[in-house]
């Protein structure tokens, strides 16, 4: 009491009996801190009809609970300060003294830091249609200032509710004042997805682009101050502790930055280039090997075309052949019955006139009944020559 009093604080006093149990100092204006004596037990501070239901978070940041020999109230969100000197008002006014000088605060499991937190963006063109677009393959927090335990890191984008991402993804735009492609759900794996770029679709042909110019630890160098969001970041020390307040932090080099973008332009350019020339290599061969192919089979073509008629020609010729001597076959065949019949119809002639001469003559002359020479008709008119040569007469 003497403590608030000698600093001007007013208060509001809750007492058990004579006993003073409970302090509601007015601080910050309106707000107020309660300053626990908890030396009289849980049961004492039930008693006094007081409860900590208030919504307000206190200013210190907990209830402030003071004790020497009994044991701490629990469940008023800290521990207690246990009072160890014998002369208590000292060492009550010390502690107050740097409570009340915001050099002592309470920090609890659940209580967090907003950490600042960034897009890391270029200007990039589009894999898929060469248009300009803002390339988001990162989020990276504690960039812009020194926090204690907290070095710059990249963050999980799933981190945030699907709306926030939009939301945050179109304040970029409008901060950068041209279309930022929306950022797709990717991986599901946490510490992947902290590697892993952000996949983001083209704003001009709604292609998904996933590869990314600069890697993780090249993002960790991003120079510029702009917060996008804040993130909340579980302290990662509890307990009535000195506050510190993170101090700006000296960006990363912007002239690195910008080295480091154009260095890895020129090399994705590069490598686009030879993927470009082995896509035309390939293209080229695909189209010589096709050339070669239409070739061969027009070649191939060519040699049954030609050796069709070829085959054609031959048999052909074998077909001519074997009819002209099918005709030399069947004259030889006509003249050797022709011969025999002959022979047959000259030995009757012989026979009848024994006169070789004669029987000639009559087989060489023109007989009207015949209507030629016996000797030509004689294979296939044989029996009208036969009846010939009998009514012949020699004069």
């Amino acid at each position: 009491r003497q403590s608030l009093v000698r600093r001007g604080i007013e208060y509001t006093l809750l007492s058990l009996g004579a006993v003073p149990v409970v302090f509601q100092a007015k601080l910050a204006g309106e707000s107020e801190q309660p300053i626990l004596i908890g030396e009289l037990g849980a049961a004492a501070v039930s008693a006094t009809a007081w409860t900590n239901s208030s919504t307000d978070r206190p200013v210190w940041g907990a209830v402030a609970q003071f004790v020497s020999r009994s044991p701490q109230v629990r469940g008023l969100g800290a521990t207690a300060f246990f009072l160890k000197r014998r002369d208590i008002g000292s060492e009550v006014d010390a502690i107050l003294e740097r409570l009340l000088g915001g050099k002592l605060i309470w920090r609890g499991r659940n209580d967090t830091d907003e950490v600042e937190a960034s897009f890391v963006w270029y200007d990039d063109q589009c894999s898929h249609c060469s248009a300009p677009m803002v390339r988001t393959p990162y989020l990276i927090y504690a960039h812009r200032q020194v926090w204690p335990e907290r070095p710059p890191a990249l963050v999980n984008f799933e981190y945030f509710p699907s709306d926030a991402r939009e939301r945050q993804i179109e304040r970029l735009a409008v901060r950068l004042k041209r279309p930022v492609g929306a950022v797709v759900e990717g991986y599901r794996d946490a510490k992947m997805m902290v590697e892993t770029p952000l996949r983001q679709t083209c704003s001009s042909c709604r292609s998904l682009v996933s590869d990314a110019l600069i890697r993780p630890d090249q993002a960790l160098a991003w120079p510029f101050p702009e917060v996008d969001f804040k993130l909340a970041k579980k302290v990662s020390k509890s307990g009535w502790l000195t506050p510190t307040k993170p101090t700006l932090r000296h960006p990363p080099s912007l002239k690195a930055w910008e080295e480091t973008l154009q260095k890895v332009r020129a090399r994705r350019s590069q490598r686009r280039a030879e993927r470009d020339l082995l896509r035309r290599e390939e293209e080229a061969e695909r189209k010589a090997a096709l050339a070669r192919s239409r070739f061969e089979r027009e070649r191939r073509e060519a040699e049954a075309k030609e050796e069709a008629i070829r085959q054609a020609i031959e048999a052909e010729e074998r077909a001519t052949q074997k009819r002209k001597m099918a005709e030399v076959e069947a004259v030889l065949i006509r003249e050797a019955l022709v011969a025999k019949a002959m022979h047959k119809l000259q030995q009757l002639a012989i026979s009848r006139w024994h006169d070789g001469a004669k029987a000639e003559f009559w087989l060489s002359a023109h007989d009207p009944k015949l209507g030629g020479r016996p000797k030509d008709l004689c294979l296939d008119h044989y029996e009208a020559c036969v009846e010939a040569l009998k009514a012949a007469r020699f004069s």
